[in-house]
């Protein structure tokens, strides 16, 4: 216990060996269908489209999820003027970074359809 004490680093491995890194894009894909087809679609419509949508998703990990969030609401507000913010945390500062960059390979992708991940490229 005095060595995890004193040992920076080990503490860090110890706290990476504890989390659950389980994501992926619409990871659970009935959780998705009812946030994009109902949750989603009744938050815009009782939102005035001059205020903000926020949305915090907690634990995002390396951000599929968060990503997969900001996908479904894209596709719902096509040119809309609403605006919607998206906050994700989550506890693991590697997660986080990789979260903020938003890259991502395309293994890490391949549950997306093509035609859904060109339309999720920015312009």
């Amino acid at each position: 216990m005095t060595y995890l004490r004193q040992d920076k680093l080990e503490q860090d491995a110890l706290y990476q060996d504890l989390l659950i890194s389980v994501t992926t894009f619409f990871r659970d894909t009935n959780t998705f269908e009812t946030l994009c087809d109902t949750v989603f679609p009744l938050i815009i419509k009782n939102k005035p489209a001059e205020e903000l949508i926020r949305v915090w998703i907690a634990g995002c990990s390396t951000g599929q999820e968060a990503f997969s969030m900001a996908i479904c609401f894209s596709e719902l507000l096509g040119d809309s003027q609403q605006r919607v913010q998206l906050f994700a945390t989550d506890l693991s500062e590697p997660a986080i970074a990789k979260a903020r960059a938003g890259m991502y390979t395309a293994n890490e992708v391949k549950g997306v359809p093509s035609q859904r991940l060109q339309q999720s490229l920015p312009k």
